[in-house]
């Protein structure tokens, strides 16, 4: 297993250095990364080394892995739906297709959690492992496809760079600020995702307060301050009417 495992292990490791040393990626990938080497690290002991401890430990971590991606994958699903997020149509699809094999291995996860103790299967159950496994690949393929194919287009259009969303202008108190509203994330297997912060009247509505509260949202300048400027007298230096 641990030979099996042995282009993973410089994935795994290679992407916790870089969370923990260069500190590019965010807290929530960094502990993905974790999970799956706690998970990859948990089997090679039990299989290759015959550590005493069940099976549901051992795919505890992996189940744990599945959830944080899963519930990734409905809030930038979701925050398409609200306009959060702008979506094109080939992320949008594969965020579907990933939807769909994550339901698969957390499936998977099940069935082999409960028929690795006996390891006597029947007949139905191994055809179901050996049809699910490999359909759960091509489905993550069959995404990363589509979403290659905008990636692609976008290298040809903007020459590989990100694309750049001017600075917005608010007026404060103290003054004009410049402040960051549109603008693009890199999420990993969706490649450059733009979003755009939420209306606060609409995030604030009665049917939508519980759906947005994760989503960030503002308010229009021209409703949050109203300045009343003085009328100036003519003829009269510094003179403002009662």
């Amino acid at each position: 297993m641990m030979t099996c495992f042995f282009p993973v292990w410089i994935l795994v490791v290679g992407g916790i250095l870089d969370g923990v040393i260069c500190k590019t990626q965010n807290l929530l990938r960094l502990l993905c990364w974790v999970l799956a080497f706690i998970s990859m690290a948990m089997l090679v002991l039990k299989l290759d080394y015959g550590f005493n401890y069940t099976w549901q430990s051992a795919l505890t971590p992996l189940a744990m892995l599945l959830t944080l991606a899963g519930g990734s994958l409905i809030y930038v699903l979701y925050g398409n739906q609200l306009g959060y997020f702008q979506l094109t149509e080939n992320q949008f699809t594969a965020g579907i297709l990933y939807c769909i094999a994550i339901f698969m291995m957390v499936c998977l996860v099940a069935v082999l959690s409960e028929i690795i103790p006996g390891m006597e299967p029947d007949f139905q159950t191994r055809m179901f492992v050996a049809i699910l496994a490999p359909l759960v690949v091509a489905l993550v393929g069959l995404g990363a496809w589509g979403v290659s194919k905008d990636e692609y287009k976008r290298l040809l259009l903007l020459g590989g760079q990100q694309s750049i969303h001017p600075m917005r202008l608010r007026l404060e108190p103290a003054g004009w600020t410049c402040v960051e509203s549109r603008g693009v994330a890199l999420f990993p297997m969706f490649g450059e995702v733009s979003y755009e912060p939420l209306d606060s009247k609409q995030s604030t509505d009665f049917e939508m307060c519980v759906c947005c509260a994760c989503y960030p949202s503002e308010e229009k300048d021209e409703d949050e301050f109203r300045y009343e400027y003085p009328e100036v007298v003519p003829g009269v230096v510094g003179a403002v009417p009662a």
